[in-house]
């Protein structure tokens, strides 16, 4: 690969919101500073659309590029933006005076978005299709958090079963970092906890943390076959993972299944998920690494009385008790599982992520 990042820029428009102003939440500034580093932020007005500050970044990087071709490419990286269709990007290359022939496009991977939008860029590059690329990163998040992830998912469950010990049921998830986090509070409450994961480092991680491994390559058909359907070979080898899953479940739930599967995948697991799902389960949603959409009968799902929770984040109100908890347990990350990247090496964090090559789930890269 030839290509690079040649230039960056930063937008900062919006209202500053200093972490002591979290004090009438019950967070203090010192504790936002000292257990994250972050001592303000901006929140973008109301009134000010998001394509605003995003076309500013865009028309700087232009106007300071050195190819006189001008911009060949821009991916508008959000997960935040006020419309599904039509994306922000064509309205970005207008406002930003990018040439009309310009290729915009939108790119909404959620956390992985903006690695995904420069590797994306570099591969769009090195192949020849364009001579440089903008990609533009905009979010007003402040618009959009609010609701609780765990309480929820605990919450619903227990509606069916008011009175049940948690220690008689299994919390299942998938292999993914938000997954880990979720099943260590779930170990707290009291539930026996699992996890799959797809390497022996992992393994081992989740065995320490006292968290039952199940190894995922052990089920090699288990995803569902796409719109064109499975050949027979395929058919077979995914009823056999099917099944054979479902026995590895049947052991840290003495054959009851999963209570709370937190599923981070989507639809092609979703058949599995379902099909070691207990009766009065709970689905709730961590992540939609393989798709947002998913197909079932409701009917079916409702004969077995299984709930389906789909929240992000956390409730503002909750921020307080959230901050107590994490200093009175240390609900954190230990430094020694985390993997630090350069910026220049976000491309190879990248590849790396997408070809399973990435053992920690928690891997950082560094903007300055």
């Amino acid at each position: 690969m030839t290509a690079g990042i040649v230039d960056a820029v930063a937008v900062t428009i919006g209202r500053r919101v200093d972490s002591d102003e979290f004090e009438a939440a019950g967070v203090s500034g010192e504790w936002i500073r000292r257990r994250m580093g972050i001592d303000g932020r901006r929140w973008l007005d109301p009134e000010t659309p998001l394509v605003e500050p995003a076309a500013q970044a865009c028309r700087a990087l232009a106007e300071r590029s050195a190819d006189d071709a001008g911009v060949g490419a821009l991916i508008l990286v959000s997960s935040s933006a006020p419309r599904r269709v039509p994306g922000m990007a064509q309205e970005v290359a207008l406002r930003a005076g990018l040439p009309p022939t310009v290729l915009a496009f939108d790119l909404n991977a959620v956390c992985t978005g903006f690695p995904y939008g420069l590797a994306t860029a570099l591969a769009l590059v090195d192949a020849g299709h364009v001579a440089s690329a903008v990609v533009c990163a905009a979010e007003a998040w402040s618009r959009l958090i609010d609701p609780n992830d765990r309480n929820c998912a605990v919450g619903c469950w227990r509606v069916q079963v008011p009175d049940d010990d948690p220690a008689d049921h299994l919390v299942l998830g998938g292999d993914g970092g938000v997954s880990l986090a979720l099943l260590t509070l779930a170990r707290r409450q009291g539930f026996r906890v699992a996890m799959t994961a797809s390497s022996d480092t992992r393994l081992a991680l989740l065995d320490r943390l006292g968290i039952t491994p199940i190894d995922r390559r052990e089920f090699p058909g288990l995803a569902s076959a796409g719109p064109g359907g499975a050949d027979r070979d395929q058919a077979r080898r995914h009823r056999q993972s099917l099944a054979d899953l479902r026995r590895r479940v049947d052991e840290p739930s003495d054959g009851r299944g999963v209570s709370v599967f937190a599923d981070n995948i989507g639809q092609p697991l979703f058949e599995a998920t379902r099909a070691v799902l207990a009766r009065q389960g709970v689905i709730t949603t961590c992540g939609w690494k393989a798709g947002m959409r998913l197909n079932y009968l409701r009917g079916a799902e409702c004969i077995d009385r299984h709930l389906f929770v789909h929240t992000h984040v956390w409730r503002y109100q909750d921020s307080a008790r959230i901050r107590d908890d994490i200093e009175e347990t240390g609900w954190l990350p230990d430094e020694a599982d985390t993997v630090v990247y350069g910026f220049d090496e976000v491309p190879e964090l990248a590849t790396a992520y997408s070809d399973g090559r990435v053992d920690s789930y928690f891997p950082l890269y560094r903007v300055a």
